[in-house]
């Protein structure tokens, strides 16, 4: 048996400092061999809601907490003298499979790939279908192992406006299934592309991002030729779904930095206004809807509750009802009811982002047996097909200027029941908006800067039907930010930039600062510059493509005109 890499090595003397029994000397042998451990406790020796924001829990059953702990929380564990069972790591051969790329997707990706085979059938899809699928590396990590998503569409080398949906699974290393049904989706939706109805569908009425693995470096921890050597948490030992900033905690609620993969994804959706979303975990079987975070219901629970439904009925559907996605007696689960979290990715997405993700357990068993994984696609592919489709039949259109027909980034509120940031924008270049409701009557409000503000009452939406709302609206120099109405003008370029911006003003020599805002008028960047001459020039290499304001002051003068900023990346 191949011997796995290791975090780190744990000196003789930390076995020592604790007493340990034979059950922590195994836990702690576990820890330098893997970085990671999981125990369990009984459900009444811990508070469940302080338990679970101190440690990885991944499971609850009706008298236990399962949890996942690297060497410094296992050490600050014992502190608490609560009583625990080590589960103990079940040891398998690391090897792969020798297939080529093309033997793997035609054997139907009933094997899991080594490292170096998934990036392989990932370029295979796209040089197989060029019109219709591009190969995207959204970085790469420390260790060379790279994030990677296919891009799927009708016309993936142009951008459209169309509603732009997000599958990614395993940021936990060893939670697999959803690993290969994401190369089994994305397998079924281009070989079926023209000649399946439904997937015709989705290619031609969604922008589709496919990333089967989030988490390289804990999948491949025994190294790129096999998975059998999978691990929960990244290659720094840190648990990616912990890790990102939260809506009631923060940043860094986990106490750790960013990790790679955490920045990676988050300039990833930054950049790309996802409208839906699901991510892929295992160790149950349930639809784990928002919020993690906290107790309060989102603006939309009835929506929720509706598609995690469909989700999970339909998965129990093609089990024959013979237990599968039956957690909780209904296959559904609000995050925080099941056990809070901070730092999950789906907060972050929903709140942050302003985009629908749900959590999604696909299995109990978390690394899945290859023999397992064909039977349990077959339960699930409908149930991934019927989610997609949902997010065609959002309340949708363009927000324009009513007197040039300009496209405009707008905020689009749905009055008396929007709250925590449940909102959405239009966005350019297409002023294309998507907003996903259940059944009802809204009053929906559309206001951007510098503008009138429109509200439309009575707007009726339906299950299963898109909703068109195309909305113009007029100038109000009123209304424009106080920094844009000022007589002074200040010159600026390039602009759109990519990476350095420039402002000239006509009194050299002095210090000047300038802010930078969203289009909701949030402060993004503040910085005090120096001239050269008339140019005050300003490093934006940091801000995520899109539309801002700015507005400049020099140490001697009240705040000065601003402006439109535009920031454009190459090739975006």
């Amino acid at each position: 048996m191949k011997v796995l890499s290791k975090y780190f090595l744990l000196p003789a003397f930390i076995f020592a400092a604790f007493g340990l029994n034979a059950q922590s000397d195994a836990v702690f042998r576990q820890l330098e061999k893997y970085g990671e451990a999981d125990l369990a406790v009984a459900r009444k020796d811990v508070a469940i809601e302080e338990f679970t924001r101190k440690v990885s829990v991944w499971k609850l059953s009706a008298d236990s907490v399962f949890f996942n702990v690297n060497a410094g929380e296992f050490r600050a564990f014992l502190k608490s003298n609560v009583n625990y069972r080590f589960l103990k790591r079940k040891e398998y051969p690391l090897k792969s499979s020798g297939k080529t790329a093309a033997q793997i997707i035609s054997s139907g990706f009933n094997n899991y790939p080594s490292y170096l085979q998934y990036d392989s059938i990932m370029h295979t899809f796209a040089n197989t279908y060029p019109s219709i699928c591009e190969y995207v590396n959204l970085g790469t990590l420390p260790s060379g192992r790279k994030i990677i998503a296919l891009h799927i569409g009708d016309s993936v080398a142009v951008t459209t406006a169309e509603p732009r949906f997000l599958y990614t699974s395993t940021m936990h290393g060893d939670e697999t299934a959803g690993y290969i049904f994401m190369l089994k989706l994305a397998d079924w939706l281009l070989s079926n592309y023209g000649s399946d109805s439904t997937a015709t569908k989705l290619v031609n009425s969604l922008d589709i991002w496919i990333n089967p693995l989030a988490n390289p470096d804990g999948t491949y921890h025994g190294g790129n030729a096999s998975v059998w050597g999978a691990v929960r948490r990244n290659g720094n030992g840190i648990d990616l779904n912990r890790n990102y900033p939260d809506p009631e905690d923060g940043p860094h609620p986990d106490g750790n930095a960013y990790q790679p993969e955490t920045n990676i994804f988050m300039a990833f959706a930054d950049s790309m206004h996802f409208q839906m979303s699901a991510n892929f975990h295992a160790g149950a079987e349930v639809v784990n809807y928002p919020w993690d975070t906290w107790s309060k219901t989102t603006a939309d629970d009835s929506w929720w509750r509706f598609v995690s439904h469909e989700y999970a009925d339909t998965a129990q559907y093609y089990n024959g009802h013979n237990g599968y996605f039956d957690d909780f007696g209904t296959g559904i689960t609000n995050g925080y009811q099941w056990y809070t979290i901070s730092g999950g990715r789906q907060d972050f997405m929903n709140y942050f982002t302003h985009c629908r993700e749900v959590t999604v357990e696909l299995s109990a068993t978390k690394l899945l047996p290859e023999n397992k994984l064909d039977q349990y696609w077959n339960w699930s592919k409908r149930s991934l097909i019927n989610y997609m489709m949902q997010a065609v039949y959002a309340l949708h259109g363009i927000v324009s200027d009513s007197a040039t027909g300009l496209p405009l980034a707008a905020k689009v509120y749905i009055s008396a029941h929007d709250k925590d940031s449940s909102l959405v924008y239009s966005h350019l270049p297409f002023g294309d908006y998507y907003r996903l409701l259940d059944s009802g009557y809204y009053s929906v409000t559309f206001s951007a800067p510098g503008y009138n503000s429109k509200t439309i009452n009575s707007v009726r939406i339906d299950r299963y039907q898109a909703k068109v709302l195309n909305v113009s609206l007029s100038k109000n120099i009123n209304g424009m930010p106080f920094f844009i109405r000022k007589k002074k003008e200040i010159g600026i370029f390039p602009n759109p930039a990519s990476d350095m911006v420039s402002f000239i003003y006509d009194k050299p020599g002095l210090e000047a600062v300038v802010r930078i805002y969203s289009q909701s008028g949030m402060l993004v960047k503040e910085k005090r510059i120096k001239s050269s001459g008339t140019i005050y020039s300003l490093d934006i290499r940091d801000l995520p493509q899109g539309v801002y304001y700015f507005s400049f002051a020099t140490s001697c003068s009240k705040t000065l005109n601003g402006g439109k900023l535009i920031v454009k990346r190459a090739g975006k």
